[in-house]
């Protein structure tokens, strides 16, 4: 897993994370590689 300092390339594979959806379920990541296009933000400082 990248740590914080590791670069970041274009192309490069994302690590894999669960999250809880709007609704409570938990979404992975890796349940949606290969079957969609995934754009990450990521928003320094957002809450």
């Amino acid at each position: 897993m990248p740590t914080p300092r590791s670069a970041i390339t274009l192309g490069m594979i994302a690590p894999d994370f669960t999250l809880p959806a709007v609704d409570g379920r938990m979404i992975s990541l890796s349940s949606y590689r290969g079957t969609v296009h995934i754009i990450l933000a990521f928003l320094r400082g957002a809450r």
